[in-house]
């Protein structure tokens, strides 16, 4: 005796898509950037501003004190005596 068979998966067929229907008064073409063409996106300038020179000045000193920092727990050992003037 054979087992009876049982349902295999069957190939569904493929659903064919519908192509759509373009009309040619409204075909999207790609934006050409040239002379004559469209204006290019907006691009970010923040960094080709001039800035003033007050500004400058200080990112400049920022740098330099940032590296001079040293915490407190570190800086209280700068201000001490000498081993001579600790004995009198």
């Amino acid at each position: 005796m054979q087992a009876p068979k049982r349902g295999g998966k069957v190939a569904v067929p493929a659903k064919k898509k519908q192509e759509k229907v373009v009309n040619s008064l409204f075909e999207k073409s790609p934006k050409q950037f040239d002379i004559g063409g469209t204006l290019p996106p907006k691009k970010d300038l923040q960094r080709f501003v001039k800035w003033p020179k007050v500004f400058c000045i200080q990112r400049k000193k920022r740098i330099p004190k940032q590296c001079l920092k040293v915490p407190p727990a570190l800086n209280q050992f700068t201000k001490t005596l000498d081993k001579n003037l600790g004995l009198q």
